[in-house]
């Protein structure tokens, strides 16, 4: 069994919005991450450094498609189904 975790739907969206930010302002290869978290990131989502490198290691947009293309998980407590019996 693997360690890996299964990124909530949640979270894919939060990195989504921290990556949109990121990228708008590493247009320059020269800045450094630290700086745009300490700049921009930080006083608009007030996460730590720490989450912020994992926010840009997941593939947001990925998780994210895939949650909305398949279908609704419905759970045996589907009592719309047997109401007529």
């Amino acid at each position: 069994m693997s360690n890996v975790k299964k990124t909530r739907l949640s979270t894919a969206y939060h990195a989504r919005a921290v990556m949109e930010v990121y990228q708008l302002y590493k247009t320059d290869h020269d800045v450094p991450d630290k700086r745009i978290w300490r700049k921009h990131i930080k006083p608009r989502f007030g996460i730590a450094y720490r989450t912020f490198l994992r926010y840009l290691d997941i593939q947001a947009d990925k998780i994210i498609r895939e949650a909305n293309a398949a279908p609704p998980d419905r759970g045996e407590d589907d009592k719309g189904a047997d109401a007529n019996d």
